[in-house]
């Protein structure tokens, strides 16, 4: 393989991989702040979609990836960080999320 091909062939695997790092790691936020910060506009905007109608299954999908991640391992990476009120206000709003996606099945379960 000539030089130029092989430059190329460098920079664009150097390339992917600056961008799935950039990508794992703003998936939670840079900091505390900026996953509840995230965590937050994540239920906001379910509530958004439901006051518009009933929300589609692909976007419960979507909306429960993004959910799984920040309760599953956002919230692990940050747990040192938060304060009890931060903590508080994490589970009212997972209340709600998991209220607006199965409703008063919730409680019966």
């Amino acid at each position: 393989m000539s030089y130029p091909i092989r430059f190329l062939v460098y920079l664009f695997t150097l390339s992917v991989l600056s961008l799935t790092f950039a990508c794992s790691t703003l998936s939670c936020g840079s900091d505390k702040d900026a996953f509840l910060d995230n965590f937050y506009d994540l239920v906001q905007e379910v509530r958004k979609q439901q006051k518009n109608g009933p929300i589609s299954e692909s976007q419960w999908k979507a909306y429960d990836s993004t959910f799984d991640n920040y309760t599953n391992n956002c919230y692990t990476a940050f747990e040192n960080d938060l304060s009890n009120s931060d903590k508080i206000g994490i589970a009212a709003c997972t209340g709600y999320y998991l209220y607006a996606k199965h409703g008063m099945m919730l409680l019966s379960q």
